[in-house]
């Protein structure tokens, strides 16, 4: 986040704002209670599984790497003070989709697994190629799918942190 955060400091004037959205995570909490956790384990089951079965290589899934961080709002706070060249105008954590408020359903796991390919569909493509694209998704939905309890029990209550920074 420092580099980042030096970074868009020279692309803002004094009183310029940066809004951002990000994952985030009461402070405390461990990653592990989180739906998000159930997903990354899943995940990374599917391409073991794909790599025993020849359609990808061990080297392919050893060098595979996802660039999300979760952060608490007192960890961001930290870092934009550390920078220095920043004033925390806001920051909130938020509930990300109306879904994570009730009972998990199989659509439900189905419409965050579109949401989810949406996004990180390139990362996967770049790294395994496009044919793998759907076959991957496909499988961790189905495992997902099977894994609703565990995805209710998780914690799921304010899990998207947005903040407003204004460049000093």
């Amino acid at each position: 986040m420092g580099k980042f955060l030096e970074a868009r400091a020279k692309e803002l004037v004094s009183g310029g704002l940066l809004v951002i959205g990000m994952c985030g995570i009461p402070r405390g909490l461990p990653f592990s209670n989180l739906a998000d956790s159930v997903m990354y384990t899943s995940m990374a089951e599917v391409l073991i599984q794909m790599q025993s079965q020849g359609l990808i290589t061990e080297e392919q899934v050893d060098t595979f790497n996802i660039p999300i961080y979760s952060a608490s709002p007192e960890e961001v706070t930290f870092l934009v003070e550390k920078n220095g060249c920043f004033i925390v105008e806001s920051i909130e954590l938020m509930n990300p989709a109306a879904w994570l408020k009730r009972a998990v359903n199989v659509e439900d796991v189905r419409q965050w697994m579109i949401c989810i390919k949406a996004t990180m569909g390139s990362l996967f493509i770049n790294h395994f190629g496009d044919h793998i694209l759907d076959v991957f998704f496909d499988r961790l939905t189905e495992k997902l799918v099977g894994l609703t309890e565990k995805i209710e029990s998780s914690y799921r209550e304010k899990l998207m942190l947005f903040f407003a920074l204004k460049r000093k």
